[in-house]
């Protein structure tokens, strides 16, 4: 087995935000230390009067000031970079973007440096733009209607303005829909769980099934549990943990909610969950596609979670392999058109997308198919006889 080492990069751009830079760096190397990536996978670079624009995955982040705004250096290097097509991330201090980024980016979506926790919160979307978390951050709330209803619908608001895809059964499944089904498809194709541990949650028998169902899936998962609680949640003994004190509810009408400042700490445990949730599916899927096949090929681990089957012997047919550990997406088909065949010179190899989804739409299985039959791309689960029949 060899791997196609692929180098990542942040390129940073500023004029006197040396401060910003050294937490940028420090958090980075944390983030991904607990994520068990590589460190040197993502180098960081700042650059004086001459951009570099590497080959492989890379983002600029302009860290704005006023003498940022009005440099002429970082005014030529931003410029480059826009000709290159590459993206760039401005960010500003509080509520000063006209101050502190050039008239050049003003049509770019910026990042607001408000707190000691904006440098957390940029790494994050960091990794994620470059592709070393994943994009697309999709949650499963699960709790007990009868005292959690609450909450759930504050974190539903709060998770959903941060960009998150979130389910919640109240507003995620339409009338007339087969309640179980959505539940199980909806689990399949999210990565994490965060599951509200009231006092009375313990005793829904659709939260445990859930939970169960969760952790069979290598789920990511953070149980938050309200004060008050003595029972918990069956099969949760050892998952994370955040246990929340009286004091940082307050009361709105005649519920309870939780303070915007501990909302901003349980966030940030969302975050790191949530990427190491889809990380560990990721690998699990790969660890066990390359136990069961290395006998037969030679595999080579890509980028964007891509194997390559180079066959021992001629009977077999070389293979490009895109993971997809929840519901397969039109994206992982798209991939398997693109790099892959460029890097390595690859021309007829067969392609297949292996996911481990049990449940999705009906409609999802039609458009795979027809995708299929149009460009030869093959949509399998794991444990099914087709992939043995396959490979």
């Amino acid at each position: 087995m060899s791997n196609i080492l692929v180098n990542y990069y942040l390129i940073l751009i500023q004029e006197d935000r040396e401060n910003w830079v050294v937490e940028i760096k420090k958090d980075i190397k944390e983030e991904l230390e607990r994520l068990n990536i590589e460190t040197g996978v993502l180098q960081v670079l700042q650059v004086d009067n001459k951009l570099f624009i590497p080959n492989g995955p890379a983002i600029i982040v302009f860290l704005g000031s006023e003498s940022a705004r009005t440099s002429d250096r970082c005014k030529n290097l931003l410029n480059v970079a826009r000709e290159a097509n590459m993206h760039i991330i401005p960010v500003f201090e509080k509520e000063k973007f006209s101050k502190n980024v050039p008239s050049l980016l003003k049509e770019i979506n910026g990042f607001q440096w408000e707190n000691m926790l904006s440098s957390r919160n940029l790494t994050s979307l960091i990794l994620r733009e470059l592709g070393l978390t994943e994009k697309e951050r999709k949650i499963f709330l699960s709790y007990r209607h009868t005292d959690g209803q609450f909450i759930a619908n504050q974190f539903f608001d709060t998770l959903t303005h941060k960009g998150f895809d979130v389910f919640l059964d109240r507003y995620s499944i339409q009338p007339g829909k087969d309640f179980p089904e959505k539940i199980w498809e909806s689990l399949d194709e999210k990565a994490f769980i965060l599951v509200i541990e009231t006092i009375e949650a313990h005793l829904s028998d659709w939260l445990v099934r859930e939970v169960i169902h969760g952790l069979k899936s290598h789920m990511g998962f953070l149980i938050l549990t309200m004060p008050g609680v003595t029972q918990r949640i069956p099969n949760t003994k050892d998952l994370p943990r955040f246990i929340l004190k009286p004091e940082d509810l307050r009361y709105k009408g005649e519920f309870n909610i939780i303070k915007s400042s501990i909302i901003e700490k349980i966030l940030i445990q969302i975050e790191f969950r949530h990427a190491e949730g889809i990380l560990r599916r990721n690998r699990n899927l790969r660890a066990s596609l390359i136990k069961e096949y290395s006998k037969f090929y030679g595999i080579t681990q890509m980028r964007d979670w891509l194997l390559y089957l180079e066959p021992k012997n001629a009977s077999k047919q070389s293979t490009m392999i895109k993971l997809s550990p929840r519901t397969p997406k039109i994206d992982d088909l798209y991939l398997l058109n693109e790099s892959p065949w460029r890097e390595l010179n690859i021309d007829e190899s067969r392609r297949v997308v292996v996911h481990e989804a049990k449940y999705y739409p009906k409609i999802y299985g039609l458009v795979f198919n027809w995708i299929s039959n149009e460009v030869n791309i093959k949509v399998i689960r794991n444990d099914s006889e087709m992939l043995d029949d396959l490979l």
